[in-house]
């Protein structure tokens, strides 16, 4: 009863959990449709924005419309505005020529109204005649008519007699009629330009206002619906932020509940669905214990049937004593063997001992064996050992014979500083190491021709780098151009500016399509000595380790040499270039002060005299002597940052800066050109032809005053320019290409031009960097740099704003680091048109068509020069026909005629149209004529040496 009053309580409890579970569903199903229909209001209100973006979307599409209506009218106006204007013409126009048909009109009148009279009545007579004649011939026809013909008659007098008045009146009323013509006009004309210029005039202000009230009004109108538009996005904005903000939360809250009910519904299930388990599993086991119950009634009730009168009590007595005695017979009948099972068990007993004595003599074999197999681990163990030490005794033997080795070179290096010291000649090879080699056995081509024109090659110069996809303006060419011809001033030519411009490129591009041979020489931070440059005498391995400067240099100074086995690839007779790149990440004066000492000696010295570097070749063995040739030529670039050292005042004085400006413009590099082969070399003597040792201006004592005014400046403050600064000044002056291509006779405004540009590069390139230091504030400035700015100012030299750039970045010092006068527009123009000038006069005077004869000096001159060609020639040939003569009878006499004379006469012309001389060709001219002429090259050594011996 307990059971079923308990599951009665669990279904209650159920039902009421079922009922609660309703409720709670009833409640969400509330909730959800509240939900639903805030989630249609939202709908609602979202569709309501939609269409109010839509509307706001047509009101900017009205808007646009509005405003490219209001564009079109504004097109429509300015049309006909234009029309109103044509039209406005075409009413001038009219005028103008119904003024000039009046005018034309009233000359007709003046001058042929009478005779236009008389025409008319000769007309009307002549009709008159014809008409009586024709009533004539009808008055026998038209009698009825006779009266009106009378009356026409009568008529017709009348009208002859009002022809005649009208002709009186109009020759007296001509005058009157001819004045008031002209008044008339006038006054119409007057009248009809007033009234259409006034029409004009209000139609022309009636549209502008019209035009500006439509405007204005739509400005506003435009504005107030932008504000409008701006506000209701404003708005919807924040209408669709609070929406979404709803959206999510009501999303949220349905997600919780959603999850809370599901978690509820799920725990109500499984405990329902527990209890019902545990319910089915109580009457399950009631059943069973019923059922069991029942069967163990049944079996009591067979049992005692069976049994009948009998007692259970004495029926288990009775099974006891059986099963004891059934257990009795058993085991006496398991204890009794028979005979089969007494033989098998003896046979067995017999096999278990034979298998015992086999089991033990086994076991004493297996005992020999063991100690058999503990004998051979003992053998494998020590062969082991054995091997190891071995391998480590190999790896001790490898390393002592690297040792060996190593030693055995230490040996070697060190023996020929005990052995026999290197002869100076190979020292002086490793020295001499060519840096340009031959190519294809063969020496690098020279240019034909001495006489070269310097314009012209500049030019080529820049088209050939600009093709490369480099561009450098005329300026900075011809300003590094002039900086290296005048090396004998100032031999050091720097380049500095801003990174990235070209500092570098230029000397190389310069040199490749020049002609002109180059070295690039990177300048390392460590660099203190010559040495550093150069190279050094290896004492330990007794050998000179050149670097490649010195054998460069080397190379400069030695001639040609294709001579059999002796083959030399010298030089001396072309152009050479070193560039020290960063030249100031070390101090200059420590690695290069020797050679700027030297170089500094060297100008106004004769070709036998060059200064030479001292090459020390080692102890006791004199130093090699490598001369300081004017074909060398020397460029540096350096940069101004934190990595590098200033250049001193000596690097200064004995240098020219040249600054790169900053870019204004930056040039693209579409394609990577593969750099075209170097240009023949250029020679030695078409160098010295451009380069001008004398000054030939007339007008210098205007830029020396210059020079001089801002070098009395400095001395306030402690600094000066020697008399260096001025001479390179003056020689950079004339020799500069445009100064020396222009007539100062023939375009004296365009020379002086020249001469002012190149005067400017100088200031910036030799004066400013001497103003480096310099205080931008106090005594300094005003009684240095003031005044040196303001005879800048007053001479015109635009450089002003350079100036003062240098006076703000150099933190309280002067400190010259641009170059933004090289940007002015109009400077490089000008400077553009005085190089096309320079090149027509150039060109016209390497015309030979052009050339006049006018000078007899020159003709004499050249006439002298070919005669001289020619006696040489024909003294040449005399001598050698003899001497052959002479050797059909003596044999073994001096040396033979190398050539034949046809092909000296040949040599002769070749040497005569290059203006060259006979007695003085050097061997690799002879070497350049033969290949020109297509000779044996073989034979150079030959013709030289028998040009010397001829003399």
């Amino acid at each position: 009863m307990s059971k079923n009053t308990e599951n009665t309580l669990d279904l209650k409890q159920i039902n009421k959990q079922q009922e609660q579970l309703k409720t709670q569903m009833e409640q969400l199903n509330e909730q959800q449709l509240k939900q639903d229909d805030e989630a249609f209001e939202l709908k609602q209100k979202a569709e309501q924005l939609v269409r109010d973006q839509k509307e706001l979307e047509q009101s900017k599409q009205l808007l646009k419309k509005e405003k490219q209506w209001m564009q079109e009218q504004q097109e429509k106006l300015d049309k006909d505005y234009l029309v109103t204007q044509n039209q406005q013409n075409k009413k001038e126009e009219q005028l103008i020529s119904q003024q000039k048909k009046l005018e034309v009109r009233a000359l007709e009148i003046e001058n042929g109204l009478p005779e236009l009279a008389k025409q008319h009545v000769a007309e009307q007579v002549v009709l008159i005649e014809k008409r009586k004649e024709a009533l004539k011939a009808e008055h026998n026809q038209l009698l009825v008519q006779q009266e009106a013909f009378a009356n026409k008659q009568n008529d017709l007098a009348a009208w002859e007699e009002q022809l005649t008045q009208l002709k009186q009146q109009a020759d007296s009323d001509f005058a009157a009629q001819r004045s008031e013509l002209n008044q008339e006009l006038a006054t119409l004309r007057a009248e009809q330009l007033a009234k259409l210029n006034l029409k004009m005039d209000q139609e022309e202000q009636q549209a502008r206002n019209k035009i500006e009230q439509s405007l204005l009004q739509q400005k506003v109108d435009l504005a107030q619906n932008q504000d409008e538009l701006k506000q209701a996005q404003g708005k919807l904005a924040a209408e669709k932020l609070e929406l979404q903000k709803v959206e999510a939360s009501l999303k949220q809250q349905q997600n919780d509940l959603e999850r809370t009910v599901s978690q509820r519904m799920v725990e109500e299930r499984n405990l329902l669905e527990g209890k019902i388990d545990n319910l089915e599993n109580q009457n399950e086991l009631l059943l069973t214990q019923v059922k069991q119950a029942d069967f163990s009634v049944k079996l009591y009730e067979s049992l005692q049937r069976e049994l009948g009168e009998q007692s259970p009590e004495e029926v288990i007595r009775l099974l006891t004593a059986r099963t004891e005695e059934i257990n009795r017979l058993q085991e006496e009948l398991f204890s009794r063997p028979s005979e089969e099972i007494q033989s098998y068990y003896d046979e067995a007993k017999k096999q278990v001992e034979e298998l015992k004595l086999r089991n033990e003599q086994l076991n004493n074999k297996l005992a020999t064996l063991q100690d058999e197999a503990d004998g051979v681990d003992q053998i494998e163990y020590e062969l082991n050992r054995v091997k190891r030490s071995h391998e480590s005794l190999q790896i001790r033997y490898d390393a002592i014979g690297a040792d060996n080795n190593q030693l055995r070179e230490e040996l070697k290096r060190l023996n020929p500083a005990y052995e026999e010291q290197q002869t100076r000649d190979q020292r002086i090879a490793g020295v001499k190491r060519e840096v340009i080699p031959f190519v294809n056995h063969k020496p690098l081509l020279r240019k034909q021709s001495d006489v070269i024109n310097e314009l012209s090659w500049l030019q080529q110069i820049q088209k050939d780098t600009a093709n490369y996809g480099l561009y450098f303006s005329e300026r900075i060419l011809f300003a590094f151009h002039t900086a290296l011809k005048t090396a004998e001033w100032s031999p050091l030519a720097v380049l500095a500016g801003v990174s990235g411009t070209g500092k570098s490129q230029l000397p190389k591009l310069y040199s490749h399509f020049g002609g002109i041979n180059f070295l690039n020489v990177p300048v390392q931070p460590n660099w203190d000595s010559q040495e550093s440059m150069l190279g050094y005498f290896n004492s330990i391995d007794n050998c000179f380790e050149a670097q490649p400067m010195l054998n460069f240099l080397a190379q400069s100074c030695e001639p040609l040499v294709c001579n059999g086995d002796e083959r030399y690839h010298g030089l001396n007779d072309t152009v050479s270039m070193v560039l020290l790149d960063e030249m100031n990440l070390a101090h200059v004066e420590l690695y290069f002060a020797d050679f700027l000492s030297k170089l500094e000696d060297r100008r106004g010295s004769s070709k036998n005299k060059l200064p030479s570097i001292s090459i020390k070749l080692g102890a006791n063995i004199a130093p090699y002597e490598i001369p300081l040739g004017r074909n060398v030529l020397f460029a540096g670039t350096m940069n101004q940052d934190e990595t590098t050292k200033s250049l001193s005042d000596k690097v200064i004085d004995r240098g020219t800066s040249i600054f790169f400006p900053r870019p204004t413009k930056l040039h693209e590099r579409k394609k990577l050109n593969v750099l075209s082969k170097p240009a023949e070399l250029l020679k030695m003597k078409s160098w010295s032809n451009w380069i001008k040792l004398e000054s030939n201006l007339a007008n210098t004592s205007y830029y020396k005053q210059i020079i001089e005014a801002i070098n009395n400046h400095l001395g306030f403050v402690g600094k000066a320019l020697g008399h260096r600064v001025w001479q390179s000044i003056e020689y950079y002056m004339v020799n500069h290409p445009l100064v020396c291509a222009l007539d100062s006779e023939q375009y004296p405004n365009e020379y002086k031009e020249a001469l002012d540009l190149a005067f400017e590069d100088q200031i910036v390139q030799k004066v400013m960097p001497k103003l480096r230091g310099i205080e931008t504030r106090g005594y300094g400035k005003t009684e240095c740099l003031d005044k040196i700015r303001a005879l800048l100012d007053e001479k015109k030299i635009n450089l002003l704003t350079d100036f003062d750039h240098a006076c703000r970045v150099g933190h309280g010092q002067f400190m010259w680091a641009s170059a933004e006068y090289l940007n002015d527009e109009n400077t490089n123009k000008r400077y553009q048109e005085l190089v096309e000038l320079a090149m027509k006069q150039s060109s016209k005077i390497d015309n030979p068509e052009n050339k006049t004869v006018s000078d007899n000096d020159t003709q004499t001159a050249h006439q002298s020069k070919s005669f001289s060609v020619k006696n040489t020639l024909n003294s040449m040939l005399n001598y050698a026909t003899k001497k052959n003569e002479s050797t059909n009878d003596v044999p073994g006499d001096n040396q033979a005629m190398p050539l034949t004379v046809k092909e000296f006469k040949c040599l002769s012309q070749y040497v005569y149209e290059n203006k060259l001389e006979m007695n003085n060709l050097s061997i690799s001219e002879v070497r350049t004529a033969l290949e020109y002429l297509k000779y044996d090259v073989k034979k150079t050594k030959q013709v030289f040496d028998y040009l010397k011996l001829q003399g």
